[in-house]
């Protein structure tokens, strides 16, 4: 089975499709596994929100489409829209898939597919409401005959890599499930 993937790409390419690691084992370098020194940091990120007494949020980032937002249920929400607290786990969740498909790729590891699932502990903490844990679920498959002990150390290595959790006060806990296929 061919897995396609669209590679990030700097502002003002084409964002070519390629089949699964062809493109990534050629050149890794050119999207993701960039060197520290040549990363240009920081870097900054704006995005804008405007609302009404009532209704939903629209989120804001130049050249993206706008989406809106609504508190979570939890909180008096419908329920029906993306919440700040499922925009956080999403996040996590998309973080720590692209670390794991930069390290995999600088690493020439093979693998068909990842799904990364992210609950958040939302609780009191001194008067302030905060993420106090992320439970981060990350199941891999990879292809018969593969180091399933170099994939479970890659997939620790992504969590460890992921900028967004690593900016968040939360503990984290990673689980792992590996399937051969």
């Amino acid at each position: 089975m061919d897995i396609l993937v669209r590679p990030f790409t700097r502002v003002g390419q084409e964002c070519p499709t390629y089949k699964s690691g062809s493109y990534f084992r050629t050149d890794p370098n050119e999207f993701y596994n960039i060197p520290e020194s040549k990363m240009n940091l920081p870097h900054s990120f704006t995005a804008s929100a405007t609302a009404t007494p009532i209704g939903s949020v629209p989120i804001t980032v130049e050249k993206l489409p706008t989406i809106q937002s609504a508190p979570p249920v939890e909180f008096g929400g419908p329920g029906d829209q993306w919440s700040p607290e499922d925009l956080l786990v999403g996040a996590v969740a998309d973080c720590f898939v692209l670390a794991f498909r930069a390290i995999a790729a600088a690493s020439k590891f093979e693998w068909e597919t990842i799904s990364c699932s992210v609950t958040g502990k939302l609780d009191k903490v001194e008067r302030a409401i905060q993420f106090t844990h992320l439970d981060i679920t990350a199941r891999l498959t990879i292809p018969a005959g593969s180091d399933a002990e170099r994939a479970k150390k890659l997939l620790e290595k992504s969590e460890s890599a992921c900028f967004i959790s690593n900016s968040l006060k939360a503990t984290k806990h990673l689980t792992t499930e590996i399937e051969t296929v």
